[in-house]
Order: C-alpha cells, then sequence, then structure tokens
C-alpha cells in the first residue's frame, strides 16, 4: 500500500502540505465520555478498551458533535486498524465512513437542499480495478450540492488488516485535500466554505438509501488541528489572567498568558463585575490570547473589579483556571499603561525640554500640538534589535509619530514591513533633524522594534495622540436577523 502511494506522489505535482500544528482536541475514541469540545454518541457500534471504536454492521455510527463550529481551516486525523474494504465492503453498497458536516438530518440529502457544506471519504465495491484490491473516494461541497465535486483517490490497493492507516482530510479557504499515512492522495476546490464544520460522523452516514458503515474497521485517536503555533503536549498549568482593561465605556479587554478554549472563552457566565455591571457578549481572539466583553456602560473613575472563573486553555490537558480576579477603572482620558522599557516617561514636552532621559539634547521645533503625549527614550537603547523593544498598553484608538534621525546611516526595518507612513514634518532638537513617520492603532498592546542604529545614529523619539477618528472598528458584529437566503 505505502509503495503504491509513493509512486503515485512521483507521478503526481509537487505538494506543499497547509501548516495545521496547533492540536485544537483529541479522543481516543475508546469510550462515549466527552472532553472539553466533543460529545461522542455510540450508535450500535462497539467501544473497545484501548483499542478504539468498531463498526460491528452496517448500521455502526459513532456520532460527534464538536460544542463550537470548527475554523474555516484545519484538519482532522484519525487512525484505522483492521481495515480492509476489499473483505469488508457489502456488495452493491456505498460506505460512507468518515465524514465531516455543516448540519446534520435525519437523512443527510436534506442538506442538499442547503448551502451546507459537507466532506466523505466513500469506499464501496465499485472503486476497485481487479481482484484483491480497493480504493476509496472523495467528495466535498463547500457551497451546497451545486458546489460538489468528487475524485477517485485509489483503486489498486490491497490491504491488510494488521496495519494501522491514518487518514487525514486537511480543509483550507480554497482547497480541501486527502491524505493517507501523511502522504497527499487527491485534493478538490472548496473555495467559499458557506458553514463551517461541526458534526464527525464515522462507519454509517445518515444518507438513509444505499449507503451504510463498512463493518469491521476500528478507529481511534482522533485529533483535530486548526492553523497556529504547536501547544506543549504536557501542558500542566492553568491559565493566568495578565490584564484587565477598559477600551472604552462599553469595551474591557483581559489578556491571558496563553491560548483558551473558545468555548469557554466567549462563556458569559465565566465573568462577573462588582459593582454589577451586565456582561453582554464576549469575543475571543486567538492571535492576542484576549477575551473583549461588552458591557452596560461603566462609569469613570470607579474602582471595578472583574472576576474570572471556569477559563479553559487549549492544550489537551484541558487546564482550568479556577477563578482570579484583577482590579481597572475606566477613564475616557488616554491613558498609557504597562510601558516598557520600565524605565522611560510618559511626559508632555514643551519647547526647550530634554528630548531623552539621559541626555540635556532639547527641543528645539515641531509641529507643535499640546494634544500629543511623549514617550521619552533613552539615546544608549539606539542600538537595540529587538522587535519587541518598546510596548505599552493604550486604552484609546491612537496615532503614534515617530522621528527618526535624519542623519542615520541604518534604519529601523519594521518601520516599512509594518507601512508606517512618511509624513513632510521634522522635529529639530539641539542636536540633529528628525523626519517624522506615523501609524494609527486600536486600543490594547503597542508593540515598537528597536532602532537598529549604530553609532551614527540617534535613538527615535516616540509621541502619541488619541485618534478618536481613526475609523478602526473594535466593536464586535450584531447577530444578523430575520436573514432568508433563497437558492433556485
Amino acid at each position: 500500500m505505502r509503495n503504491l502511494i509513493f509512486v503515485l506522489l512521483l507521478a503526481g505535482p509537487v505538494f506543499s502540505q497547509p501548516d495545521h500544528a496547533r492540536l485544537l482536541t483529541q479522543h481516543d475514541l475508546s469510550d462515549s465520555g466527552d472532553n472539553h469540545f466533543l460529545h461522542v454518541e455510540n450508535r450500535r457500534g462497539q467501544f473497545l478498551p484501548e483499542m478504539g471504536w468498531k463498526a460491528v454492521d452496517e448500521n455502526s455510527q459513532l456520532f460527534i458533535q464538536c460544542k463550537d463550529t470548527l475554523p474555516k481551516e484545519g484538519s482532522l486525523l484519525i487512525d484505522v486498524t483492521h481495515f480492509n474494504p476489499v473483505e469488508q465492503n457489502l456488495h452493491e453498497i456505498k460506505h460512507h465512513i468518515i465524514n465531516l458536516y455543516s448540519r446534520v438530518y435525519t437523512n443527510n440529502k436534506d442538506i442538499f437542499n442547503t448551502i451546507g457544506s459537507w466532506c466523505n471519504i466513500r469506499t464501496g465495491s465499485w472503486y476497485s480495478d481487479g481482484p484483491g484490491k480497493a480504493g476509496f473516494k472523495l467528495l466535498a461541497a463547500p457551497e451546497g450540492i451545486d458546489t460538489r465535486s468528487e475524485a477517485r483517490c485509489i483503486q489498486s490497493a490491497t490491504w491488510d488488516l494488521d496495519e494501522t492507516y491514518t487518514f487525514r482530510i486537511t480543509w483550507t479557504t480554497s482547497t480541501i485535500y486527502c491524505f493517507l499515512d501523511d502522504k497527499f492522495i487527491t485534493s478538490l476546490p472548496f473555495a467559499n466554505q458557506a458553514e463551517p464544520f461541526r458534526y464527525i460522523l464515522i462507519g454509517k452516514d445518515n444518507l438513509i438509501w444505499g449507503y451504510s458503515a463498512q463493518p469491521g474497521p476500528i478507529y481511534k485517536n482522533l485529533r483535530l488541528y486548526i492553523p497556529g503555533d504547536p501547544i506543549p503536549a504536557f501542558d500542566e498549568t492553568p491559565p493566568q489572567l495578565l490584564s484587565v482593561q477598559a477600551l472604552s465605556n462599553t469595551q474591557i479587554k483581559l489578556e491571558f498568558d496563553e491560548p483558551l478554549d473558545r468555548v469557554s472563552a466567549v462563556n458569559l457566565a465565566h465573568y462577573r463585575l462588582e459593582p454589577q455591571k451586565g456582561i453582554v457578549s464576549a469575543v475571543y481572539s486567538d492571535k492576542e490570547k484576549a477575551v473583549t466583553l461588552v458591557t452596560e456602560p461603566l462609569e469613570e473613575h470607579v474602582a471595578y473589579e472583574l472576576f474570572v472563573q471556569n477559563i479553559i486553555d487549549a492544550s489537551p490537558q484541558a487546564n482550568t483556571l479556577a477563578q482570579s480576579s484583577l482590579a481597572f477603572e475606566y477613564s475616557n482620558q488616554l491613558i498609557i499603561t504597562n510601558l516598557t522599557p520600565g524605565h522611560y516617561k510618559v511626559s508632555h514636552i514643551a519647547i526647550g525640554d530634554s528630548v531623552y532621559i539621559d541626555r540635556d539634547f532639547r527641543l528645539v521645533s515641531w509641529p507643535n500640538d499640546d494634544t500629543y503625549h511623549w514617550i521619552r527614550t533613552a539615546n544608549d537603547d539606539k542600538y537595540s534589535t529587538d522587535p519587541s523593544f518598546l510596548t505599552f498598553m493604550s486604552n484609546k484608538a491612537i496615532q503614534i509619530k515617530i522621528a527618526i534621525d535624519s542623519d542615520n546611516l541604518t534604519f529601523p526595518g519594521w518601520i516599512e514591513n509594518e507601512q508606517w507612513q512618511k509624513t513632510d514634518q521634522t522635529v529639530k532638537t539641539e542636536d540633529t533633524l528628525y523626519e517624522l513617520w506615523e501609524k494609527k492603532y486600536s486600543p490594547g498592546q503597542i508593540v515598537l522594534g528597536g532602532n537598529e542604529g549604530d553609532r551614527t545614529s540617534s535613538m527615535y523619539l516616540v509621541m502619541i495622540r488619541e485618534y478618536p477618528t481613526t475609523g478602526i472598528d473594535t466593536v464586535p458584529p450584531a447577530a444578523p436577523v430575520r436573514v432568508r437566503i433563497d437558492r433556485k
């Protein structure tokens, strides 16, 4: 089997596999116990301790419902033993052995009348080109039956009941792929997926006529992966609440030290405000490891405390933060906090004031605007190449201006890489002339790189002001109501 696949790969195009490295969840399938993300239900199959779930006859099904929808990119992997479609196929019957659906029905053909998304791996007596050989087919539809496509994967393969075969289905925003034992088999178009996957059916599909389980195979070790960096396999530490900040009078941002299980992160029952204010919604950002809460209007300069409980991390161990709390206040003024390096200062600077904390070079001229805050940097830090050299939290949307010494022989690469805009403005000190670059940021953590200078350089200067008309939208959209889609 593996030699045959290798030959097929050599004959096909060079393929770069999508990188889905973060384990969302896994289940050994040896019992019906739910985990933090999967509800597992045995329907006329058999759980075998330490072995997995077995389809014992044509009506066996392992019904798995994810407790939240899957991302629009991801991978499903499952190991299959005691698998030989040559001997186990029922004549003139199609077997949808591994299935992904955005929704399920008593008869899954009903999904054909919707824009639902689905994918099947199908075996049967049709997928053979001779005695003792069999293969399978991949079918997929990203947006209803009109977008269905299919491909016969392997027909001239022999199988061994003593082997373990790993099937993998990987989907992206453009393509869905099938792998066997980590070897690419085939792919189908999968652009514009209308609905995210949520259901996994193993063994028997719910298609009533002409489809059944393939009796005999044992399925084990189900894994779901999503894009992102791998999470340590033996994480035994609960997530920690690092900071709480009022972004506005109706938004609070919580930052954690590691990625969270999305279901627990957006559960409103896991949050409480004192003095009491209602919490309307929660949005989780995996990239930022942060939750943004929308609340009833907060009052300015009131000492609030946010209590958090039962938050689960994204590790396979599903470690739980039992309870934590942090105090914060809402202010309508621009507030800069958590500034690093810690010895830097936030202040207002006027003509004649020094611009560095470690030099006496004084400000001679600049496009004067009293609404700007200055972060007074240290000229000795001009050599830094750290991409996260200067960080701080802002409770408001802001505009930042970076003043770069016009005589510098080197230039911070991140200024251009992060699409800062060069202005026609300058700042002049007793020592040199600086050119101004600007960029707008949403509320939250701001990260600036190092100066990347040499002995001829001067350290950059930083100016900040509130920018309420940025057009940066930090409020999540409301759920649609009274929406109807007609397909003709």
